[in-house]
C-alpha cells in the first residue's frame, strides 16, 4: 500500500478504513469500470485485463468477477477488425503475421486469433470479389 511508504501502518489503515466507510474506495466498482472502459476502447483478452487489474492491486477474486462476462471471441474480432484496416494492401502472409502478432500482444489465444484472422481474411476476399 502506497500510504505505508509515507505514513505509519496505523495511520494508513485508519485512512483506508475511513475511505471505505465513505464508499470512496471500492475495488469491485473500480474493476467493473476498468473492464468496461478497456473493452470499449482498447479490446484485450479477459486474461490480460485481469492481469492489468491485479497489477493495479485488485484482488484476484475481484478481478475474476469483473471479467467473467467478457467474450474473448467478440473482443478479439473487434480489436482485429479495427487493426486489419491498416493492412488493406497486404498479402495473406503479411496480413496473417501482423494481425496474429497484434492479437498476441493483446492476450488473445492462438486458436481465437487464428479463427478471427481467417474470418477477416474471408470477409476481405468476399468484399474484393463483389467489386
Amino acid at each position: 500500500m502506497f500510504l505505508r511508504r509515507k505514513f505509519s501502518h496505523d495511520i494508513a489503515e485508519q485512512v483506508v478504513a475511513d475511505l471505505r466507510e465513505r464508499s470512496l474506495i471500492d475495488d469491485a466498482e473500480f474493476a467493473r469500470l476498468w473492464v468496461e472502459s478497456r473493452l470499449r476502447t482498447k479490446p484485450r483478452s479477459a486474461w490480460l485485463v485481469r492481469r492489468e487489474l491485479m497489477d493495479k492491486g485488485v484482488a484476484g477474486n475481484i478481478a475474476d468477477a469483473a471479467v467473467e462476462d467478457s467474450d474473448d471471441s467478440e473482443n478479439a474480432y473487434r480489436a482485429a477488425s479495427t487493426y486489419s484496416r491498416r493492412l488493406d494492401g497486404a498479402d495473406y502472409e503479411t496480413f496473417h503475421r501482423r494481425l496474429y502478432g497484434y492479437m498476441g500482444r493483446r492476450g488473445f489465444s492462438a486458436s481465437i486469433s487464428r479463427s478471427v484472422i481467417s474470418s477477416l481474411w474471408r470477409a476481405r476476399e468476399e468484399g474484393a470479389e463483389r467489386r
